[in-house]
C-alpha cells in the first residue's frame, strides 16, 4: 500500500495531528517530508508515521530495505559469487509437456506494448500468422544479422547451476517484466555489437527447462508471466535452442532476491539497468 494512499484512508490528517499521534517523537515538518516521498527517510521516522496512520509497518519496512539495497546493489548482491550446493531443481509441471519437434506459438509472442516497436529479431520470431516457432526461424536471425535489443537477449550457453548464473537469469527475466517484455534466446552467439553470429546448441529436455523455470519462479517476485520453449535442431537430437518469453507487467515491480536484499532491474536498450531509489519510489507511486 502506498504511503499517500494510507494517509488518504486515514482521512488525510494534518502533519501536526500526525506528529501529535507520535507523542511528538518526530516534528510536523519531518512528517511532511516523509509523506512527500521525495527522499528516503530514516526508517524510524517512517515507522512512526505509518503507526500514527494505523497502518501495517512491515510492508513499508520491506520497501525501505529494498530502496536501500538499490542504493547499494553491490552490498545486496554480495552472495552472488557463492557456488551452488548442487541441490536438484524440479521441473515445473507445465514444462514437462513440452516436446522437441515444433512448439506451438499459442499467440504468446505478440507485439510488445510500449513506446518502442518490436525489434527485427523479435518480429522475426513473432511474425504475423505464424503458428509454430521452428529451428529454421531462429537460424534466419543469423543470416539476417539480427541484434540484441530492448526486447531480445542472446545467450551462447545455458544458465548453469551457480548462484551467480541463477541470479543472472532472474535478473534478465525481471528486467523484461519491468519493461515491455521480451525474449531470451539461449544457444546463440553474439558479437560485441550484440549481433547474432552463430548457433551453439544447448541440451534440451525437462531437466534443463524445468531448472530454468524453477530459478525464475523462486528468485523473481512477484513471479512474472513467462513461458519456456525448447526448440530442437532437426539434425542434432536432444539439442537446440531454448526460448524464454517474458511478458511485460505494468501492475507490479518485479524484484530479484539477492542475499538478504532485493534488486530492481529494468531493460535499457540491450542492457540491464538497476533502478535508483527515486525510480523505485516513482514506480511504487504509479502502481495501482
Amino acid at each position: 500500500m502506498q504511503l499517500k494512499r494510507l494517509h488518504r484512508q486515514a482521512g488525510e490528517p494534518s502533519t501536526r495531528s500526525i506528529a501529535t499521534r507520535t507523542n511528538r517523537q518526530i516534528s510536523h515538518t519531518t512528517v511532511h517530508t516523509v509523506l512527500q516521498c521525495r527522499k528516503l527517510p530514516r526508517r524510524e521516522q517512517l515507522d512512526r508515521v505509518v503507526e500514527a496512520l494505523d497502518g501495517d509497518v512491515q510492508p513499508f519496512r520491506e520497501l525501505w530495505v529494498a530502496i536501500r539495497d538499490a542504493q547499494d546493489p553491490a552490498a545486496a548482491s554480495g552472495s552472488l559469487q557463492q557456488e551452488s550446493t548442487g541441490t536438484p531443481l524440479q521441473a515445473a509441471p507445465h514444462q514437462a509437456e513440452m516436446d522437441f519437434d515444433t512448439v506451438r506459438n499459442d499467440n504468446v509472442l505478440q507485439p510488445l506494448a510500449g513506446i518502442f516497436p518490436p525489434s527485427a529479431g523479435y518480429a522475426r520470431i513473432a511474425k504475423s500468422g505464424s503458428t509454430h516457432i521452428s529451428y529454421a526461424d531462429i537460424t534466419e536471425m543469423i543470416s539476417a544479422g539480427d541484434t540484441e535489443a530492448h526486447d531480445l537477449e542472446f545467450k551462447s550457453q545455458i544458465y548453469d547451476a551457480s548462484e551467480k548464473s541463477k541470479r543472472l537469469l532472474a535478473t534478465d527475466a525481471a528486467a523484461f517484466a519491468n519493461s515491455s517484455g521480451g525474449v531470451i534466446l539461449i544457444g546463440i552467439v553474439s558479437d560485441r555489437q550484440g549481433r547474432a553470429t552463430a548457433m551453439t546448441d544447448v541440451p534440451l529436455g525437462n531437466e534443463s527447462v524445468g531448472r530454468l523455470s524453477n530459478i525464475v519462479s523462486s528468485l523473481v517476485s512477484p513471479v512474472p508471466d513467462f513461458r519456456i520453449f525448447p526448440i530442437e535442431n532437426p539434425g542434432h537430437s536432444g539439442y537446440g535452442v531454448i526460448l524464454i518469453f517474458v511478458s511485460g507487467s505494468s501492475a507490479a515491480l518485479h524484484t530479484v532476491k539477492a542475499g538478504q536484499g532485493l534488486l530492481f532491474p529494468k531493460r535499457s536498450g540491450y542492457n540491464v539497468h538497476f533502478l535508483s531509489e527515486s525510480e523505485i519510489a516513482a514506480a511504487y507511486r504509479r502502481s495501482p
